[in-house]
């Protein structure tokens, strides 16, 4: 076998064993182990080390839409800090409990619970580093009625030795719910903040985020 295949192989090994850890790690009786996140800390420096795209942040690759599959701290313990994403959508949340407090006492961001008001529907992220912008979507589900909740702004490529980094301010979220569509400016707080992308591919993006998270995401058919 030569050199570039067996690494191909072993690389699509490290991702498979990632998917499924991810994937324990969500379900309900495993949900965030902390032996768990501990492998999947390990198999993410594990593929880091295999990263197949030289300076991920300036590839192709980058753009397009992704899935987030799980957050996870650095350390693999202790709580995500809050990211500048998750700082706008708090506001866009607070918003929307205010206005329509029926469907208070929920958060988009958790697992889904068939007893909860608000289930979980997904989150994404988009990027255009050739628009410079980025987009970041929360999807819901209340009273049979699907929701989104999307927080945009501007985004660039830093200029780093590695060429790893994005960095992005949040300006503008809307709240879509049924028919009720509120468009509202977040710019008063501007959320920013910046990405390193540790490892790249067509189908699978690992990113660490400024406050020390560690995002696993996949890619998604545009929406």
């Amino acid at each position: 076998m030569h050199v570039h295949a067996a690494k191909a192989t072993a690389t699509d090994s490290l991702k498979a064993e990632l998917v499924k850890t991810v994937t324990r790690l969500n379900s309900a009786q495993e949900a965030d182990d902390p032996t768990l996140q501990a492998s999947l800390l390990q198999l993410v420096r594990q593929l880091e080390a295999a990263n197949p795209t030289p300076r991920p942040a300036e590839s192709d690759l980058i753009n397009g839409r992704w899935a987030l599959l799980y957050t996870l701290p650095d350390s693999a313990k202790g709580d995500v800090q809050r990211s500048p994403l998750n700082t706008a959508l708090a506001a866009a949340y607070d918003f929307f409990y205010k206005n329509v407090p029926i469907i208070a006492g929920s958060a988009v961001g958790r697992k889904a619970d068939s007893r909860q008001t608000v289930k979980a529907r997904g989150q994404f992220q988009t990027f255009d580093t050739k628009r410079g912008w980025v987009g970041n979507q929360a999807r819901f589900e209340a009273f049979g009625k699907e929701g989104v909740i999307n927080v945009d702004g501007p985004a660039q490529v830093t200029p780093t030795q590695a060429g790893e980094r994005i960095t992005a301010t949040f300006k503008e979220a809307e709240l879509k719910w049924g028919s009720l569509r509120v468009p509202f400016a977040i710019g008063v707080f501007s959320p920013s903040g910046y990405i390193d992308t540790l490892y790249l591919d067509e189908d699978l993006r690992i990113s660490k985020g400024d406050k020390g998270s560690i995002f696993v995401a996949r890619r998604a058919e545009n929406q």
